[in-house]
Order: structure tokens, then C-alpha cells, then sequence
């Protein structure tokens, strides 16, 4: 699957979907789904982008186990992160589950298979996104540290409206030097 999700600024969903020029969707405020990233590239409003290996209609313990024990190698060490996306009325946080409790359950059931969890130093770190009872496993490819947010080549909101108006109204800048 050569799927990927990138996290930003709910502000800038559609904004990063234009400045990216590919199709895809907002999932929830903030949580952009697109289908191909070729090429891989850093793109200015992005937080981090994830390589979406399977995606699961529901929230199904026993599935996402099965498809994370053919993910994982008995050899190597794994650690889960789950996140959950939602406002407290949507149907994930309805679940009355939190994120931990997933992460526990799954970890569990896939030491009893035999894969071994580090937490600390894990050779492959997996991520469970959940957004509307779907599941989407990932895995990290880039992250914008904090720091680098306020200081490379970002914009920020300002900079960023300043340029939607200059597109919009067509304001020549070729005298300004």
C-alpha cells in the first residue's frame, strides 16, 4: 500500500493538500490522507508524515493483531503507539477505550505469539492512527522536531494568508526588490 498520512495545523489541511498538488482528502481537521507522496519530499505545513502499511475498517482487536504479527519479525523488538482522532462526541471517543488500553491489549496479544515489545529502544515502531472507527497502521518516515517549526522555512499563519491574498486579488510583486 503506498498510502500515507500527514499531520498539520487543522488550520492548514487544505492548504497543504494545494501546496502538495496531489488528490486526497482531509480525514479529520488536521489528518490529510493521500493516496501516493512521489517523491518523498519536506513539505512546509506538515508535522509528520506516516507510510500507511494496511488500513482497517473497524476497530477490531483480533484483526489488528493478525495484520501486525504479519508485519513483525520474531527477531526484532516492536513498540505500538495508538492515537485516537476525535472530538469527545465522535464515535471513537464513545468507545469509552482509551488509546493506552489498545496499546496494552495488542501488545499483549502479540507477546503470547511469541514478538517481544521494547518500549525504550524498539527495533520497528508502529503506529495505530483511529480516526471514525477506522484504524490506519503506520509506520514514522519524517517529523518536524518543535523547534524546527518555529525557526526553517516554515510559514506561519500571517505569512501564509498574506500569500492566499496575493494570489487572490493578483497583486503584481515585480517592482518591489
Amino acid at each position: 500500500m503506498n498510502s500515507y498520512l500527514l499531520t498539520c495545523n487543522p488550520t492548514f489541511s487544505r492548504q497543504l493538500l494545494k501546496e502538495m498538488g496531489l488528490p486526497g482528502m482531509v480525514v479529520h481537521p488536521g489528518v490529510l490522507f493521500v493516496e501516493a507522496l512521489d517523491p518523498l519530499k519536506e513539505y512546509i505545513l506538515a508535522h509528520d508524515i506516516y507510510h500507511v502499511q494496511k488500513k482497517v475498517d473497524s476497530l477490531d482487536r483480533e484483526q489488528i493483531v493478525d495484520i501486525l504479527a504479519s508485519m513483525l519479525s520474531l527477531e526484532k523488538t516492536f513498540a505500538l503507539c495508538c492515537i485516537f482522532y476525535g472530538s469527545p462526541t465522535s464515535n471513537v471517543q464513545s468507545l469509552q477505550i482509551r488509546s493506552r488500553d489498545i496499546e496494552v491489549q495488542v501488545g499483549i496479544s502479540l507477546e503470547q505469539k511469541g514478538f517481544r515489545v521494547n518500549r525504550n529502544s524498539p527495533d520497528i515502531f508502529l503506529y495505530l492512527h483511529v480516526i471514525s472507527s477506522k484504524v490506519y497502521v503506520s509506520s514514522l518516515v519524517y517529523h518536524v522536531p518543535r523547534m524546527i517549526t518555529l525557526k526553517k522555512n516554515r510559514l506561519n499563519r500571517a505569512q501564509l494568508k498574506l500569500g492566499e491574498a496575493l494570489e487572490f486579488f493578483h497583486i503584481p510583486l515585480s517592482h518591489i526588490k
